[in-house]
């Protein structure tokens, strides 16, 4: 049975995975019929085919390798691998400190356009590897985050063509840069996008799955939780810089998002960085 990660999006999560040191960024050729096996790999690795078709195979299941499949290999994973279409990939061999996916394989389908992209991303990778050039290995760590990026945001449930969320963008940059901003509303948000209020309401929901103002609830509980472990001078000033209109309003919505009140949430954060 073919077993791609899609069927568990939820739980594929590339957000703990930290690059020290770029191994190798290899070109690789393979014909049909070509198959290895491979025990205890010393290091993780992300790989993307340009053309060509492979099969994985780890821990009695099959993943696949192809131009809408982007494979992630963990440290210390034993498969085989078997070539079912000649084509090239460009793999990329990383040492990390997290041990996300150890002994596993991840087969990620992705859309076209995503493809492209990464297709792109990894090329520019192997050139700067290959000329290294000054601040190369920076600019290689740059792209390899970049890449995780795509991914996720391809897989996730926000993620959705252009054409729709280029309509939507002014209001999600407004929530973002002015979210002190107390006077945020549906109407308003729905007027600098150019589009009807019920229109702007009906696309959001469409693209992340929550209304607007539930998204803007959760972008100002987020920053509040920021600030609250940051040099601000007291709930008052993280209740007015999270677009709250007084520290009452500010601690009932924050217990009632997080299950605690903001001081108490500030006690347990310390604690748990001075442990």
């Amino acid at each position: 049975m073919v077993y791609n990660n899609d069927m568990d999006t939820k739980k594929i999560d590339f957000t703990d995975v930290i690059i020290t040191n770029i191994a190798a960024v290899n070109t690789i050729f393979k014909k049909a019929g070509d198959r290895h096996n491979r025990q205890d790999r010393p290091n993780p690795a992300l790989s993307m085919k340009f053309d060509g078709a492979s099969k994985y195979y780890c821990n009695g299941k099959e993943y696949v390798s192809d131009q809408n499949h982007f494979v992630f290999i963990g440290k210390e994973t034993n498969y085989s691998y078997f070539c079912e279409k000649e084509g090239k990939c460009i793999m990329l061999e990383f040492n990390g400190f997290s041990d996300a996916y150890n002994g596993e394989i991840i087969s990620v389908e992705i859309p076209n356009t995503v493809s492209q992209e990464l297709t792109k991303l990894f090329t520019m990778l192997e050139n700067l590897w290959l000329l290294k050039e000054r601040n190369y290995i920076i600019k290689c760590r740059s792209i390899f985050y970049k890449i995780l990026d795509k991914v996720m945001s391809a897989k996730s449930p926000e993620y959705t063509p252009s054409k729709y969320m280029h309509v939507i963008q002014p209001a999600i940059d407004h929530m973002n840069f002015h979210i002190d901003d107390t006077d945020i509303s549906n109407e308003y948000l729905a007027a600098i996008c150019g589009v009807s209020t019920v229109y702007f309401r009906k696309l959001f929901f469409k693209i992340f799955g929550i209304s607007p103002m539930k998204h803007l609830k959760d972008l100002r509980i987020e920053k509040a939780k920021e600030l609250l472990i940051g040099d601000v001078s007291g709930m008052a000033q993280v209740a007015e810089m999270t677009g709250f209109s007084s520290i009452y309003a500010f601690s009932k919505v924050f217990k009632a998002e997080t299950g605690i009140p903001p001081s108490k949430y500030s006690e347990l954060e310390f604690k748990k960085h001075k442990s």
